[in-house]
């Protein structure tokens, strides 16, 4: 004959002798009701504390990879490289206003003609909007695709605000006499912090000698740049300068220039070789 099948069992092992979890004294409560919950709580409460002591025991400490010389990890210089001739997106150096700046504009790829009469007035007035946000250009250099700013600001959000406010009003009178449609400025433009009178002295002469700078004498301005504004040029350059220049014939400051405030741009290049 088959065996008829196991029949759960009716009467279900008794449960641990555990104390009561009120700390009471095991066996019937005062009022008659009995204290097997109380000891069912008691062993779910064993079985949790077994469990986590057993996993806490075979936790291991988690360990540091040791530095070592050759491939992988962070190193300087990996990564994809920017072959696309714009600035990248990285942090902004801090701006103050004890230490000027050199900025930098290039147009789009193929665009030309920043070096005529009409936007050589519209970029002046580009500049004196950017003065009311901010920034306080001394100096400047058109180019052919591109321009030079010698400025100064408080911090970087005043750069932020005059550099868009400039950029915005002169792209469009930029896009409206070359025509077409489209961005004007290639990508961001790019900043540079003036640190010692050294690199003061070399930027000015860079920036308004861009155009005659491989002239071995300097005998006039370059009406696209600031240089009409500037009076020490035989401080700067020395014999290159011709006597005109030397005796420091220059025109009054205009609206859209200001006078340089922090020591690095009045007197600080002067004294450095």
């Amino acid at each position: 004959m088959r065996s008829s099948p196991s029949l759960p069992n009716k009467n279900p092992p008794k449960y641990l002798d555990l104390p009561a979890a009120d700390g009471g004294q095991k066996g019937p409560l005062k009022d008659g009701r009995s204290d097997e919950p109380n000891q069912s709580a008691n062993k779910i409460h064993l079985i949790r504390h077994l469990i986590n002591r057993t996993f806490r025991s075979r936790m291991k400490k988690q360990l540091e990879f040791k530095k070592i010389k050759g491939w992988g990890g962070k190193r300087k210089g990996a990564g994809r490289k920017n072959k696309s001739g714009t600035v990248n997106h990285g942090a902004r150096p801090v701006m103050n206003e004890r230490k000027p700046v050199h900025i930098t504009m290039r147009l789009q790829r193929g665009l030309k003609g920043l070096r005529s009469p009409r936007l050589l007035e519209e970029f002046q007035q580009s500049l004196g909007l950017a003065k009311q946000k901010g920034l306080r250009a001394l100096h400047y250099s058109l180019l052919g695709n591109h321009l030079h700013l010698v400025a100064e600001c408080r911090d970087n959000e005043a750069l932020a605000r005059g550099m868009n406010s400039f950029a915005a009003r002169f792209g469009k009178m930029i896009r409206k006499k070359l025509g077409g449609k489209g961005k004007v400025f290639g990508g961001r433009y790019h900043v540079k912090v003036i640190h010692s009178g050294r690199q003061m002295r070399h930027t000015l002469a860079y920036v308004m000698l861009n155009e005659s700078k491989h002239n071995k004498l300097q005998a006039e301005y370059d009406d696209y740049s600031s240089a009409r504004f500037f009076k020490r040029w035989y401080e700067l350059i020395g014999v290159r300068a011709s006597r005109w220049l030397a005796e420091g014939r220059s025109d009054p400051l205009p609206d859209h220039l200001s006078a340089p405030q922090s020591w690095l741009a009045r007197q600080g290049w002067r004294s450095a070789a």
